[in-house]
């Protein structure tokens, strides 16, 4: 087996092992680019994960770190996602386990892919090395912004229906293909999730992926285009009717971004937008 596999594999088993007391979670101060570049950062979570809340705690603190910078959602597909005995939700819902199984391998959770790039010294896209998080998003927040996205949603209460544009703008030549990604969320959903030798009753799970609206792999906006070119879609998603909590338009976001064939597939720019 690679070395560099048994080392991962022994910080899992490490971390499984060493202080179940929950630390708090410090992001080192950072330097906050003038740009409008945002990242993306894709969190591999389950409530049946132990480590989780960590990962979210961090997610949260990256976030007040670089306001405005980063924007981010929960993926529960397969693996420790089964909901408790007293759950009210089951957020495993299909988009997510697709999306899941797109971002593997990866050696456990909580994990996050960020502009689904693979940083030097991580084996995979998806990185369970919590605490470089911050450092990853910061290294993708100083690259120059290649795209700008701006995002238009109108809301229909009464039909409960989301009318989506997007307008998306090239800065420079971007070679190869460019795919464009609309997905919605929802936050403020009070469950169950496990802790380190607990069950939080009343958890906030926030961000957490609803349904992807364009293809998996994105919908194309061109092959080789040029600086300041415009490319515009629009797309209509129906919310479900309001269920135990769940399914509030107020609580739900549009969440928008752009990748590179040329790239491998690298996230350049995200944003999103509140439903109402």
């Amino acid at each position: 087996m690679n070395m560099k596999y048994l080392k991962y594999t022994f910080i899992i088993v490490l971390l499984s092992i060493i202080s179940c007391e929950e630390q708090p979670v410090i992001i080192p101060e950072m330097t906050v680019p003038v740009t409008d570049k945002v990242v993306l950062l894709e969190e591999l979570t389950g409530v049946r994960c132990p480590n989780c809340p960590k990962g979210v705690a961090t997610v949260e603190a990256i976030q007040a770190q670089f306001p405005g910078k980063v924007i981010s959602y929960g993926i529960h597909g397969n693996q420790l996602t089964k909901p408790h005995d007293d759950s009210k939700y089951d957020f495993r819902y299909p988009d997510a386990i697709e999306l899941e199984e797109t971002l593997k391998p990866f050696f456990g959770k909580p994990a996050a892919a960020i502009n689904r790039k693979l940083f030097d010294g991580e084996p995979f896209i998806s990185s369970i090395a919590v605490d470089l998080w911050a450092s990853f998003v910061e290294e993708e927040l100083q690259k120059e912004q290649e795209v700008n996205i701006i995002i238009d949603v109108a809301y229909d209460e009464s039909e409960r229906s989301v009318d989506i544009n997007v307008g998306v703008s090239t800065i420079t030549n971007i070679p190869g293909d460019l795919n464009l990604h609309v997905s919605v969320t929802e936050s403020h959903l009070i469950d169950p999730q496990d802790d380190i030798n607990v069950t939080i009753p009343d958890f906030e799970h926030n961000h957490v992926l609803k349904e992807i609206l364009t293809q998996l792999s994105g919908d194309n906006l061109g092959t080789d285009l040029n600086a300041n070119d415009n490319v515009t879609r629009a797309y209509t998603y129906t919310i479900p009717d309001e269920n135990n909590g769940e399914w509030i338009p107020d609580n739900m976001e549009v969440i928008v971004f752009v990748t590179s064939s040329d790239a491998d597939g690298i996230v350049l720019q995200a944003g999103s937008a509140h439903i109402n």
